[in-house]
C-alpha cells in the first residue's frame, strides 16, 4: 500500500538502489526483503508485510540504523532514470501484494510499467516488464 503521494516524488531521477537481503533464487530470478530507491529528496522504501505478504511502500527522509544493504544499481537499469507512473495491484482477497513503476519523461514510455514487484512468500520477487508485441492481428 502506498503510504505517501507519489506527486512528491514523481519526474525525480534514481541515483541508488539498495537492498536488504537480496537473493538469487535457484532459478536465476532476484528476490529481496526489502528495497530502496534513493532519489535527491529521500529513499523509496517497499517492504513486505511477513503476516500478508502486502507491500508497504513508504518515502523516507534517511535510512537511518539500516546498514547493512546491498548496492543492486547493476540489477537494475533505472539508475539516472525518472520516476514516472506507479501502480498498485490488489489480489483477489484484496491485498496490495503488487506495485509497478515506469521510468521515463516522454509518453508512452514514461506510462509503460518496466519494474513489477510482487509480495509472495514473505519476500519481494522483482519482475522486468515489457510491452506484448504480436505478430498478427488480434481475433475479432
Amino acid at each position: 500500500m502506498l503510504q505517501f503521494d507519489w506527486e512528491e516524488v514523481n519526474g525525480l531521477t534514481i541515483t541508488e538502489i539498495l537492498a536488504d537481503h537480496p537473493c538469487k533464487l535457484s532459478d536465476g530470478t532476484f528476490s529481496a526483503e526489502a528495497l530502496y530507491f534513493v532519489n535527491l529528496i529521500g529513499i523509496i522504501e517497499i517492504v513486505v508485510n511477513w503476516d500478508t505478504d502486502e507491500l508497504i511502500i513508504r518515502l523516507l527522509k534517511t535510512l537511518g540504523n539500516k546498514r547493512f544493504l546491498t548496492d543492486i544499481n547493476s540489477h537494475f537499469n533505472v539508475v539516472g532514470k525518472r520516476l514516472a507512473w506507479s501502480w498498485e495491484a490488489k489480489n483477489y482477497l484484496g491485498y496490495s501484494d503488487m506495485f509497478l513503476l515506469a521510468f521515463g519523461e516522454v509518453v508512452p514510455k514514461a506510462l509503460q510499467p518496466q519494474l513489477a514487484f510482487i509480495g509472495a512468500a514473505s519476500s519481494i520477487s522483482v519482475l522486468s516488464m515489457s510491452p506484448l508485441h504480436m505478430t498478427e492481428p488480434a481475433p475479432k
